[in-house]
């Protein structure tokens, strides 16, 4: 799940990792596609494919953790506003 986003980057919450996976995270690149439904009965649409880079991993409560990232090239300000209003926004990298 996508907590927050920025023109410059993210950060999401991810569950299931073990401290190894993790640990192998840490400054690597990732393509990220993300998703949005536009209500409850549609099926999942894309709102940006973006390569970046992990730049911190933190752990928290109950197996999750917070992976923050930077993308290699911005999004337009714009385009975050429209792509921050569709929630829940989900990902995979």
């Amino acid at each position: 799940m996508i907590a927050d986003i920025s023109a410059g980057g993210l950060y999401m919450i991810v569950k299931h990792l073990n401290p190894d996976q993790t640990a192998g995270l840490h400054r690597q690149w990732l393509y990220i596609t993300a998703f949005y439904n536009a209500d409850e009965n549609s099926p999942p649409r894309t709102a940006f494919k973006k390569l970046a880079r992990v730049v911190s991993v933190q752990a928290i409560a109950f197996d999750e953790w917070i992976v923050h990232v930077t993308f290699k090239d911005p999004i337009d300000e714009k385009r975050v506003v429209a792509i921050a209003q569709k929630r829940p926004l989900t990902c995979q990298g």
